[in-house]
């Protein structure tokens, strides 16, 4: 699995390389979008911002997780419920 951010392809990749990548990118945000779109939201949730914090809270998570302390499920489930609160 590739990793792929909004930041410019290193200098040695080629213009077709940068295209892949873009269009990687683009899909991988596409399928968050439509998941996030076929949730039943409170309407004060911004869609975008959410799919948005998702990402970056995901391609983060090698940075900030730690191991021992709360498990995998537990942090899902208290997203969960900070999203679904009424």
């Amino acid at each position: 699995m590739r990793t792929i951010s909004r930041s410019s392809p290193p200098q040695a990749c080629s213009a077709l390389c940068a295209r892949l990548c873009n269009a990687d990118r683009d899909d991988y945000e596409r399928r968050f979008r439509d998941l996030i779109a076929a949730l039943k939201l409170r309407r004060v949730i911004d869609r975008t911002l959410l799919r948005l914090m998702l990402l970056g809270a995901l391609n983060w998570t090698r940075v900030w997780y730690r191991p021992g302390k709360q498990k995998p499920g537990a942090i899902a489930q208290q997203w969960v419920k900070e999203i679904f609160a009424r």
